[in-house]
């Protein structure tokens, strides 16, 4: 019965898309508004973010909507407008803004007007497991769907890799435009002023003191969502990390939003493990911690611009359903599958040795990060909007 409910809604929302998006297709396109979706209503962070931080510097006169689950948080520029999807107003904004942004697939029922520009920003750097067409056996129907008319929408992707340039070409269903900018959400972390600032902001907020070093462990979600593959030792982790470094440690657990605020709790089992999982920017996370654990998320290749180390855990390595586009064995980070095994990961790791092979592999995927991704997509909004002259 549930299902079937389910089914009805979605098929009433996708009727009412359709005929909100009809009637206001008739409606002018306003060439300086910008309609923007993290992850279709998370609050503001990750790749959109950094771009609109960029996009305000130049001072012009952009009305800035972005939509929001949250309409009462206040972690956003003043400049910006929150607005709920899915209502008539989001409707009004998707047809007459001049540029869309997002770093997630739309919605099945949404459609383009000629004279709008869409940039895809996506959500990860280079990807470890296997996505879009890749594992399109594996993927709902309906989000296939959706995926390959999000592709037909999109003007322009945005890359940070020979790799993933290669990717969006042979496995997003995608024949247009890509530029290898690099990721907006980089620039934060390839420069390095405001590291300080932030990672202090991180330490008063979660009340750690300055003789404690973080671990942030960022996993990815798994198929149902379950707890099983997140079946780390912290009190093992936390006794290796203070044995090998001679000091006392604090971990931050940040789970994928796919998993439940209940069963993130259940991983909370004393008061040096800290739930991190509602802090609206990972970015800020990343700068802050000094090592991360992770399994499968591209996140480790963000993190390894900075230098820092890098260790996966993943006691599924064998059984994970959606494939690898790289042998576990060459990545620059060690990989444990059990507890003991990342005990003696955590012994033996060397600096020197790391630091080689992080060098190598970015170099062998192309991966292009000089801080200033940001800039040249707003510079492509710019020259969109009719700001810039688009020989410059």
């Amino acid at each position: 019965m549930k299902r079937i409910l389910g089914l009805f809604d979605e098929g009433y929302n996708y009727i009412k898309a359709k005929i909100l998006i009809f009637i206001f297709s008739f409606f002018k396109i306003d060439n300086h508004k910008i309609l923007v979706s993290n992850f279709w209503g998370k609050g503001y962070g990750e790749n959109p973010a950094a771009v609109i931080d960029e996009l305000l510097k130049s001072k012009k006169n952009y009305k800035i909507y972005w939509i929001a689950d949250d309409m009462d948080s206040d972690n956003y520029p003043k400049e910006i407008i929150k607005i709920k999807k899915r209502t008539i107003k989001y409707y009004y904004h998707l047809c007459t803004s001049k540029v869309w942004i997002s770093n997630v697939r739309t919605r099945i029922e949404i459609s383009k007007r000629k004279g709008q520009f869409y940039i895809q920003l996506w959500h990860g750097s280079i990807p470890l497991k296997k996505i879009e067409k890749d594992v399109e056996e594996q993927l709902n129907k309906m989000y296939v769907k959706a995926a390959k008319n999000d592709s037909k929408n999109i003007d322009l992707f945005i890359s940070n890799s020979d790799s993933f340039s290669d990717l969006c070409r042979k496995s997003f269903w995608y024949d247009g435009r890509v530029e290898k900018y690099g990721s907006p959400k980089n620039d934060l972390i390839v420069n390095k002023k405001n590291h300080s600032t932030i990672t202090n902001k991180i330490r008063k907020e979660f009340n750690i003191s300055k003789d404690e070093k973080i671990i942030l462990y960022a996993p990815t979600f798994r198929s149902g969502y379950g707890l099983d593959a997140y079946d780390i030792d912290f009190n093992l982790v936390l006794k290796e990390f203070e044995k090998k470094y001679k000091c006392n440690f604090k971990i931050f657990v940040r789970m994928h939003p796919n998993v439940s605020k209940a069963n993130i709790e259940k991983l909370i089992v004393n008061d040096k493990i800290i739930n991190a999982t509602s802090y609206y920017d990972i970015n800020d996370l990343l700068i802050a911690s000094d090592f991360l654990i992770t399994d499968y998320s591209s996140v480790m290749f963000d993190y390894g611009l900075m230098k820092k180390p890098v260790f996966l855990y993943a006691s599924d390595v064998d059984k994970y359903d959606r494939g690898f586009y790289y042998k576990i064995s060459k990545l620059p980070f060690s990989c444990s599958e059990s507890n003991s095994e990342l005990s003696n990961n955590i012994k033996k790791f060397n600096e020197k040795d790391y630091l080689k092979g992080l060098k190598k592999f970015y170099d062998d995927n192309g991966i292009f990060e000089d801080g200033k991704a940001s800039k040249r997509v707003a510079d492509e909004i710019l020259k969109v909007t009719g700001e810039k002259n688009g020989k410059e």
